[in-house]
């Protein structure tokens, strides 16, 4: 008689386990897919602006070098303006493509 109030404990232990898991993997969906929809929202003002920023860094970098020739100006530091933007632009459809994998 007295093994029988083990089992239902290790039972018992076992459901609020499986319980707690799946209250973790709701909680977790519901957050995924709310920083999706704002990701999404956010997306053609975020590709805008980092591809504009990055264009217009390489265009005035290019200018400026080859063009005005002038030697102060930090040539080395808006091509890696351009390259940062273009690598935030691709995290970013990174970050999309984990959060929402059928895109």
């Amino acid at each position: 008689m007295q093994r029988a109030p083990a089992i239902s404990r290790r039972t018992g232990e076992r459901a609020s386990s499986l319980i707690l898991a799946a209250i973790c993997t709701f909680v977790v969906r519901i957050v995924s897919t709310l920083l999706l929809a704002v990701l999404v929202v956010l997306e053609p003002i975020v590709q805008t602006l980092l591809c504009a920023i990055a264009l217009l860094g390489l265009g005035a970098a290019v200018f400026f070098r080859f063009l005005v020739r002038d030697p102060l100006f930090p040539f080395m530091g808006m091509l890696a303006l351009s390259l940062i933007c273009t690598v935030l632009l691709a995290f970013y459809y990174w970050l999309l493509s984990i959060l929402y994998p059928g895109r």
